[in-house]
């Protein structure tokens, strides 16, 4: 697990937010907390415990944690981990209140590269989904990240009995001491229990042996035989009886048979006058049924030949009204007036847009106009105020130069220079009279000599001036006129003052009045354009509407819903037009049909009529009346030809049934007394049955229960073989355990794994020079230097003595991790250092460096001056006033 980010507020010393960013803290592979005693360092990693598991360590009641300023605990930690094959970021969020039931509210979400999802949102959830996303419970967290303050340094100096406490403490070996011991004492208590409860339990199995079981085995197989010859008699009778109840029942059917012949037999006259009616009924039937048929079809020609008149009168009304729609068609002219109406429009949509642009043109004309008159109306008060400000300044030029100012340098010059360099002047003029002298001695009639002689004369005559035009300093006059130049300079500084601010803002309204110049340029051209473009939209909107037209919309409007109508009205027309043809046809094919229909009719009504007649005259009927009368008289008999067949297959059944009982052997010798008798020796032979099948049952119970309890005997045995040599097993465990060598196993056996580890990281720590050993209960040193020989820890010194504490805690650590299946990536060292000199801040830091990795981040939390300036990311907490909370600061 790789933490990215922790924000917290209201836990412990903390009151305000805090954000701590550990993906920048952690990219050096190292980082320190850095704080004073009680600043609140531990409280850092008492968030990410809560954050993760809901609970801090350090607390006996979750509220502890709650500042005493705030009402609320809240945490947000966001981490990566790889889970499920690759590496994941969640998020969790916890809130704890200060109220009377301590509301905890937790939610966690996983980041599935967009946005993060909640996966969790109860407290209980959020845990159990934690454990199973780090694979570690808070306990395990707590021994694999930081373990608490000193305690990994324990192991290098601890007794046995100490470290013994220690290892089963960490790796919850309780299981093996105290916690197997009582485990055994339970396990011997229940084998004890079960012992005394199995002996007790076969106390009631004494009268249960093999003679017992035996002897009621011998009584249940006599009484079996007894039960098979009773079951013989019984089957012989059953059959008997049977045969009575059978030839009883064939006598009773005989006597009801003679019964039924008796009844029919009465019935006999009336069938048979039946019989003669219906030698003619079915030919009067069918006579009454054809002419029954010729009415109706008569009839229904008479109503097919109304449809054929309707449908006629339609057939007329439907031609008129086809030759009126035909008339409206012509008269409309729809298809000229369309095309028409589609050439305007074609003329008007190339200038469709063209009013809107023309009225958009011209109000923006007009706007330029305006912003054109307006920025004129500022270019004259621009020039009148150029006008003004020239004056002005003008004025103040002449008053300045009215001003002119007294030459201070000519002041010096005259009355103050001369006096200071007068002494100059003379030693000057001496030593041009000199030159002059000296030059005279090379008499030369050279140019230069000419030259060199009238310069040099030159500056003799102005020294001598000089020296005369200097006069004696008179100090109350070149005050006074020291005081009047100053008056003067200070009153030109302020008219100079003015002239320059007046300059300013000439040049001010000059700029503005080139920079109005333009605009108004730029207006007069855009206004043009504006000109232009509205009189180019004007004439092509006047070619395609007309010079009077001024509503152009209303115009296109007007055509297009003129273009609809005449369309929608030929569309109606063609339309109805089209319907009325259709249900012309419609009329004209049914009237055909009913034609056809009639003739066919006529033709099977012509035919029935010849086929009635037929039949008249062939069964001798004088007419169809004779033939209704006979119906009327036997049609009415509930379906008589059937009743004729039935009587007559009743009958004959009867007599057929009555000959068969007749002839069934011993029926006129049977009686019902011998029926009686049979049953009454049946009856009492199947109680007997009964009865001794009652006692088999009994018995064979009996004989099950026997069996089953000498089973159950043997078993109880069997197990009582057993239990005794459990709790003979037990006792021996007991003893065993009960001097902890089985806990001293264990225990060795996870320090040798943990020695060997350490061993691998202190060698890495030391460039190969140490090694550890856990030989006899103790560790011991090897130094590769010195031909591998041992030494005990004891002798060790502190830096020594440091980096094997810290090969033993990261072992330690990596021991528990493995267990749970996971990786160290993120590892705090709380170890609270102590004073370190210059040497053993080195060792620490150089054995940091060496296990820092990309994949393996060091954070160190600390109050060791010397380890803060040497640590570049770190986070350094302040302590609490009485002000705000404590506070942290960051650096990278």
């Amino acid at each position: 697990m790789k933490p990215l980010k922790l924000e917290f507020s209201g836990i412990n010393s903390f009151s305000e937010n805090t954000v701590i960013d550990f993906e920048a803290l952690t990219r050096s592979g190292i980082f320190g907390i850095f704080g004073d005693t009680g600043s609140g360092k531990s409280t850092i990693l008492d968030c990410i415990n809560f954050a993760l598991y809901g609970n801090v360590e350090r607390s006996k009641e979750k509220t502890d944690i709650i500042n005493y300023r705030s009402s609320v605990a809240k945490v947000n930690f966001t981490f990566n981990i790889l889970h499920e094959g690759k590496r994941k970021v969640y998020t969790v969020e916890r809130v704890l209140k200060n109220d009377k039931s301590g509301t905890h509210k937790a939610l966690l979400y996983e980041n599935d590269g967009e946005k993060d999802v909640c996966i969790a949102d109860k407290a209980t959830q959020v845990e159990k989904k934690i454990v199973e996303i780090l694979g570690v419970d808070a306990e395990d967290f707590r021994k694999c990240i930081a373990l608490p303050q000193g305690e990994f340094a324990q192991f290098v100096k601890s007794t046995p009995s100490e470290r013994l406490k220690l290892m089963e403490r960490l790796f919850g070996l309780s299981k093996y001491g105290d916690s197997l011991k009582n485990k055994l004492s339970e396990l011997l208590g229940k084998i004890e229990n079960k012992y005394q409860n199995i002996s007790g339990r076969l106390s009631f199995y004494e009268d249960v042996t093999q003679s017992v079981l035996t002897s009621a085995e011998k009584e249940l197989n006599g009484q079996k035989k007894e039960l098979d010859k009773l079951k013989i008699t019984q089957s012989a009778l059953s059959e008997k009886y049977e045969k009575y109840k059978i030839l009883n029942q064939k006598k009773s059917e005989l006597d009801r048979t003679e019964k039924a012949i008796a009844v029919l037999l009465q019935k006999k006259d009336e069938i048979e006058e039946l019989r003669r009616g219906l030698s003619t009924l079915a030919a009067c039937r069918e006579a009454v049924a054809l002419s029954d048929e010729i009415a109706n079809k008569k009839v229904a020609v008479m109503n097919i030949k109304d449809d054929k008149s309707r449908l006629e009168n339609e057939i007329v009304a439907q031609k008129l009204s086809i030759e009126n729609l035909n008339g409206q068609f012509t008269d409309g002219k729809f298809d000229q007036k369309i095309d028409r109406a589609i050439e305007l429009a074609a003329k008007y949509s190339s200038c469709e847009g063209k009013s809107e642009k023309l009225n958009s043109v011209l109000k923006e004309l007009d706007l330029k106009r305006e912003k054109y008159k307006q920025a004129g109306k500022e270019l004259s008060e621009l020039n009148n105020k150029h006008k003004a400000l020239s004056a002005e300044l003008e004025k103040m030029s002449k008053e300045l130069e009215n001003r002119a100012p007294r030459s201070l340098e000519n002041l010096l010059k005259v009355e103050v220079k001369g006096i200071v360099l007068k002494e100059e002047y003379v030693k000057t003029l001496d030593w041009l009279s000199d030159f002059k002298g000296n030059i005279k001695n090379y008499s030369d009639d050279s140019a230069l000599y000419e030259y060199i002689s009238c310069e040099t004369e030159n500056k003799i005559s102005e020294y001598t001036q000089r020296i005369i035009d200097v006069r004696d300093l008179d100090s109350s006059r070149l005050e006074n006129i020291i005081a009047d130049l100053e008056r003067g300079d200070a009153d030109r500084e302020a008219v100079q003052n003015e002239i320059n601010a007046c300059r300013e803002r000439l040049l001010k309204v000059q700029t503005d009045i080139t920079v109005k110049e333009k605009e108004l340029a730029v207006f007069e051209k855009e206004g043009r354009n504006l000109r232009e473009r509205a009189d180019e939209l004007i004439a092509e909107l006047e070619n395609a509407f007309g010079k009077s037209v001024t509503d152009y919309g209303a115009v296109f409007s007007a055509n297009d819903r003129e273009l609809k109508a005449l369309k929608a009205r030929r569309e109606e027309l063609s339309s109805a037009l089209d319907k009325a043809k259709g249900k012309l046809n419609e009329l004209t094919v049914s009237v055909e049909k009913l034609n056809t229909l009639i003739m066919t009719s006529e033709a099977e009504i012509k035919n029935s009529d010849n086929k009635l007649e037929r039949l008249l005259k062939e069964k001798n009927f004088a007419s169809i009346l004779s033939c209704k009368e006979i119906t009327d008289k036997f049609g009415n008999y509930p379906d008589a030809e059937k009743a004729v067949k039935d009587f007559d297959s009743e009958l004959l059944m009867l007599i057929a049934r009555r000959a068969e009982l007749e002839n069934t052997p011993d029926i006129f010798n049977f009686s019902n007394e011998n029926l009686t008798n049979t049953q009454r020796e049946l009856d009492a032979t199947s109680e007997k049955v009964s009865e001794l099948t009652g006692s088999i049952a009994v018995l064979d119970n009996s004989v099950t229960d026997l069996k089953n309890r000498l089973k159950e005997k043997q078993g109880l045995e069997q197990e009582f073989y057993i239990i005794k040599n459990e709790k003979k097993l037990a006792a021996q465990l007991k003893e065993i355990t009960s001097r902890n060598q089985f806990l001293e196993f264990v225990a060795d056996e996870y320090l040798t794994d943990i020695s060997s580890i350490a061993s691998s990281t202190l060698l890495n720590l030391t460039d190969g020079r140490y090694f550890l050993q856990y030989k006899d209960n103790s560790f011991a040193v090897g130094d590769n230097f010195n031909c591998g020989n041992l030494r005990g820890v004891n002798t060790l010194s502190g830096g020594e003595t440091f980096l094997v504490s810290l090969s033993l805690a990261l072992a330690l650590s990596r021991t528990i991790c493995s267990q749970a299946q996971k990786s160290i990536e993120f590892f705090f060292l709380d170890e609270g250092f102590g004073t370190l000199d210059l040497t053993l801040v080195d060792t620490v830091m150089n054995a940091l460096e060496k296990l820092k990795s990309s994949a393996f981040t060091i954070g160190v939390i600390s109050h060791v001056e010397e380890l803060k300036y040497r640590i570049n990311s770190k986070i350094t907490v302040n302590k609490a006033t009485e002000s705000h909370g404590s506070t942290v600061s960051t650096s990278y």
